[in-house]
């Protein structure tokens, strides 16, 4: 149970850590400057005319949404605190589909996979699998390394 109640905590860890790093660049305390540089510094994307701030704003709401319900994960509950994170790795999924912008969509195949892997790594846990737990750390770091790639692009 022990093992558990850490690989919660680290999926948890790691999706707070979604929101700190992403906060900033995304349009909520974004300067206009900020906004205006984006815009204008030849960020918008031709084939579509979805700018990279816009498309920052769009990934960035999808997963203050999705890390919305993480009030919700209990140790007491894993099988919920699973069922959060498949629902947020859908959620995250979807993206590619929505961004248009290519600087933005670029890093989405490996920010949908490592969400992902996390919900996977979790339900497993929650479903008795502790072996996956130990796999819990290395998937969040790599959810953060996503992370940090987009909040870096979106902040340019």
């Amino acid at each position: 149970m022990n093992r558990r109640l850490a690989a919660l905590a680290i999926a948890a860890t790691a999706l707070l850590g979604l929101t700190a790093c992403t906060g900033a660049p995304a349009g909520n305390g974004a300067s206009p400057a900020a906004s205006a540089n984006s815009t204008s510094s030849g960020s918008t994307d031709a084939g579509s005319g979805q700018t990279v701030r816009q498309a920052c704003d769009l990934v960035q709401a999808t997963i203050e949404e999705s890390a919305a319900d993480l009030g919700d994960i209990s140790t007491e509950d894993p099988s919920r605190a699973a069922e959060i994170m498949q629902t947020a790795a859908a959620a995250v999924a979807e993206l590619p589909g929505k961004v248009s912008n290519t600087e933005i969509a670029a890093l989405l195949p490996d920010f949908t996979s490592a969400f992902q892997s996390l919900a996977d790594a979790l339900s497993a846990v929650a479903e008795g699998d502790l072996s996956q737990a130990t796999q819990l750390e290395s998937i969040g770091t790599s959810v953060q390394e996503s992370i940090q790639k987009f909040s870096e692009l979106c902040a340019g």
